[in-house]
């Protein structure tokens, strides 16, 4: 009888949930649609990058010079222990959770416990060849989570950004973020770290500030992008690329030398909190880089992407670059002015770098042009596509299309 009565129920619910859907308004129901298939997409494709993260990283909870372990309690090796954003906020979010949950019911206690130390995939996966205890185990489930909403958000502001820039459909507004963070795996094969998603999200969402003249906002982005990573001083490239023709001489000026007189005071308090610890400021590769880079085999090399049998073009790959130079710069005269300024400045200022202080073919060094190289991207493939309409194709030489 319950269990006729339970039937009877779910079918009852079911063609309630049928007659609803038939009878909602057209624009609503395709919103809900759109956007519940959108959220489910950026949801799984995150989830995807940050477990293939794992599986080539992990965090490297104990290792001296950059373990998360060892970033958290401030002991790591610099420059690393000067990235202080991301592992802080680890930790903070860890100590909450083991105080409202951890120390709360014994009952939610244990089963918590049994699942950080038994259950879960990710400990199973990363708990191999190093003891772990509660608090640790907490900590790298946490910093999991936090490198997933780091990828959500560069999902939701690389669409923001393309929705401030580019005229094209709904469709490929929704869904070309996608495609670029499918391919992030191919910057992190030389190394990654838990700061690196966080800083792409600053990056994404300075740029965003200043192309809708949120010149405090960027401010704000800027200040707490520095604590994140010392680097991101470079964002005054960003600031420049965008506000040289958008601002009076004044306030352009003003605006500069606040960054530069910010962010160098916080980066030189963050090095002397930390001036004892092993290691240095950088780390110089020069003589290796050049021989690496004399081989032709840096421009030949495939690597497993996501598959560990199928091998792909690692990002140095001829024909990755042949792919990437035929967006950018097919049709350059076609683009912004903004956009070319922004993709310059950022190459000028950041592929020099990587040659003395990346390893090899270290990517993700080349983080601040990450945005420019989307976005012009993006452009060259809207247009390959032809999915700008004849009328609004051609934005204006200096002005964005509007949103």
């Amino acid at each position: 009888m319950l269990l006729a009565l339970r039937l009877i129920a779910v079918v009852a619910v079911g063609c309630g949930g049928v007659i609803l859907v038939m009878t909602l308004r057209s624009s609503l129901a395709w919103r809900i649609l759109r956007m519940g298939m959108l959220a489910l997409v950026y949801l799984t494709v995150s989830v995807l990058v940050a477990s293939r993260f794992v599986d080539v990283w992990g965090f490297r909870q104990d290792h001296a010079e950059y373990g998360l372990m060892r970033l958290i309690d401030g002991t790591a090796h610099r420059p690393y222990v000067y990235r202080r954003l991301s592992p802080d906020i680890v930790d903070a979010a860890a100590r909450a959770v083991h105080r409202f949950i951890l120390d709360g019911d014994p009952q939610q206690r244990q089963a918590l416990r049994q699942f950080l130390l038994t259950d879960s995939p990710l400990t199973n996966k990363m708990a191999t060849q190093e003891k772990w205890d509660v608090e640790k185990s907490l900590r790298i489930h946490v910093a999991y989570v936090y490198v997933v909403l780091s990828l959500l958000a560069v999902l939701i502001l690389a669409r923001a950004l393309l929705t401030s820039c580019i005229r094209a459909s709904q469709a490929f507004y929704d869904y070309a973020p996608v495609a670029a963070e499918l391919l992030l795996p191919l910057t992190f094969w030389r190394g990654g770290y838990i700061y690196d998603f966080a800083e792409l999200a600053f990056l994404l969402a300075a740029l965003l500030a200043l192309l809708h003249d949120k010149v405090w906002l960027y401010l704000v982005v800027f200040i707490i992008a520095i604590t994140n990573k010392e680097s991101n001083l470079l964002l005054l490239v960003y600031f420049i690329a965008v506000g040289w023709n958008r601002l009076t001489w004044r306030r352009f000026v003003l605006f500069a030398g606040a960054q530069v007189v910010v962010g160098v005071a916080i980066y030189a308090a963050i090095r002397h909190k930390y001036l004892l610890n092993p290691g240095g400021s950088n780390e110089f590769w020069l003589s290796d880089n050049l021989d690496f880079w004399s081989h032709l085999s840096a421009y030949t090399s495939f690597r497993n992407l996501f598959d560990a049998v199928i091998p792909f073009p690692t990002a140095t790959n001829v024909l990755i670059l042949f792919l990437a130079a035929l967006a950018i710069f097919h049709g350059w005269g076609k683009r912004p002015a903004v956009l070319r300024r922004l993709f310059l400045l950022s190459a000028i200022v950041n592929v020099p770098l990587i040659v003395p202080f990346a390893y090899k073919d270290e990517v993700r060094n080349l983080s601040l042009t990450f945005p420019a190289v989307f976005l012009m991207g993006a452009w060259g493939i809207v247009e390959a596509y032809g999915a700008l309409n004849e009328s609004g194709s051609r934005v204006p030489n200096d002005q964005l299309a509007p949103p």
